[in-house]
This record gives C-alpha cells, sequence and structure tokens, in this order.
C-alpha cells in the first residue's frame, strides 16, 4: 500500500524538513519519505519505518494542518535492523578476498589447459594458487594486472606467477600477446607433428614477446606480429623478436625508395 500524502507530510514535519541521513534540509534540497527497511526485505509503511530522505518529491504538505499532532519517531531498533539486513544481503571482504583468488586460479588453470591437454596436478593447481593469493593480498596490482599475470603463468605452465610481473599491458597489448602465443604454439605443433613445445621453451617465448608488446604499436604491427610469432613456430624457435626484424627486413622501407 503506497503512503498517503497526509502521512508523507507528517513524516516530513516530525523530521524537521532535513534528511535523516545527510542532513540536507528544504528549501535548499528537494525531500522525499523513504523506507528505513525496504518494502522488498518486509519493510512496512508504519511511521517507525519512514524516514525523510533527499529527493525530488515533498508532496502533501498542504494535507495536514500546523498544530497537527507530530506522528512516531523512526525506531533506533529499525535502523540497526536495516544495518543487519543490508550486511547479510552484501558480500562481506573476506568474502570477496577470497572470490578474487578462485577468479585467478581458474584464469590460470585456464590459459593451462588451452597450451596443453594435460592438466595440473593438484600439487601444481595448489602451488599456483597460493602465490596468486600472495600476489593478490601483497601487491597494490590492478584486478586486471592480475589477471594478466595469471593468464600469462598459465599459458607458461609455470607455478610462479611472479616471474611474469611486468608493466600493466593496455588492452590491445594484452590481446595482442594472448593471439602471438596462439599463432607460435599452433605453428609449432603443425611442424613438429603433435609435438608441443615444453613449458620453459613457451615461458622463454612468453618472456620476448613480453618484452615486444612493450615496445610495438599492438594496433599498427599486429599482423606483423602475428607472422612472426607464425614464423618462430614454424622454426621452433622461442624467439620471437629475431623473426620479426627478419620480416621488417624484407618488407623493406615503408613507400619504397625512388
Amino acid at each position: 500500500m503506497a503512503v498517503s500524502k497526509r502521512l508523507r507530510y507528517e513524516i516530513l514535519r516530525r523530521d524537521n524538513h532535513a534528511c535523516r541521513y545527510c542532513g540536507a534540509t528544504a528549501p535548499g534540497a528537494k525531500l522525499n519519505v523513504d523506507h528505513v527497511i525496504p518494502q522488498a526485505l518486509g519493510g512496512n509503511d508504519k511511521p517507525d519505518n519512514l524516514v525523510t530522505s533527499c529527493a525530488d518529491c515533498n508532496a502533501g504538505k498542504t494535507s495536514s494542518m500546523p498544530g497537527a499532532m507530530v506522528v512516531a519517531d523512526v525506531d533506533q531498533d529499525t535502523f540497526r535492523r536495516a544495518a543487519e539486513l543490508k550486511r547479510a544481503t552484501q558480500p562481506d571482504q573476506e568474502t570477496v578476498r577470497i572470490a578474487f583468488h578462485v577468479h585467478l586460479i581458474a584464469v590460470w588453470t585456464w590459459a593451462w589447459n588451452k597450451r596443453s591437454h594435460n592438466e595440473p596436478t593438484k600439487e601444481q593447481e595448489a602451488e599456483a594458487f597460493k602465490q596468486l593469493a600472495i600476489l593478490a593480498d601483497g601487491s597494490d596490482f590492478t584486478s586486471d594486472h592480475l589477471t594478466q599475470i595469471a593468464f600469462e603463468a598459465g599459458s607458461a605452465r609455470s607455478t610462479e606467477p611472479a616471474r611474469f610481473i611486468g608493466p600493466n599491458l593496455s588492452d590491445d597489448q594484452f590481446s595482442l600477446g594472448a593471439d602471438a602465443v596462439s599463432h607460435w604454439w599452433e605453428a609449432w605443433e603443425k611442424a613438429s607433428q603433435g609435438v608441443k613445445p615444453s613449458a620453459d621453451q613457451t615461458a622463454e617465448f612468453c618472456d620476448g614477446l613480453h618484452a615486444l608488446v612493450l615496445l610495438v604499436d599492438a594496433v599498427d604491427q599486429r599482423d606483423m606480429v602475428m607472422a612472426a610469432a607464425a614464423r618462430a613456430g614454424q622454426q621452433r624457435d622461442t624467439s620471437i623478436i629475431r623473426h620479426l626484424s627478419a620480416l621488417r627486413e624484407m618488407a623493406g622501407p615503408v613507400g619504397g625508395e625512388d
């Protein structure tokens, strides 16, 4: 049932036309009557569950006589119950922290499985989880940067994500690196008739690639980097920089010379 105009005005009058949350007053602020405990959570329309708050509506003030009795004030227990309900419906910091750890190990495992048909052992997964949690809790890296580190460590089948700490890559740089690893891996496997590069070889390639993506234009030179990654994979080489240099020499000066 909607709050009547008369009751709305009585609540505003009771609260001296001031927001009970921030203290803003009329006429400088537009005021409304709010449920302390939302109706969706069982709150009712009684005065002890209604409070003045900043809003766009101040309707109903003409529906009550100036000398009318002030309605019941908000019960402080209602405020406490509202706070408890809010805490119950929102995850605490510890829950959020653990959920992010789980996210990181999920990214690491996905990247590992994408590079290998063999899943990591329970011991490897436990060690990676431990190291990623230490990084997440003990550093000021952004969530995107930590996700990037987890991806690179998983791609290299490494349980030491700290090895892959580096400057935070942009979205374009990260995409360039991920696609280059895929091109290199697939070309290597095809040239080797199904034999995959080892974890150490993959880690070495990723190290060189990471340094490269920090230097090149991730958009303008994407095709050249992909070609270099595929060429390195075809020759089962862990150095992408060597092949990028060779391709640039073959291409010659842009536009040619007269």
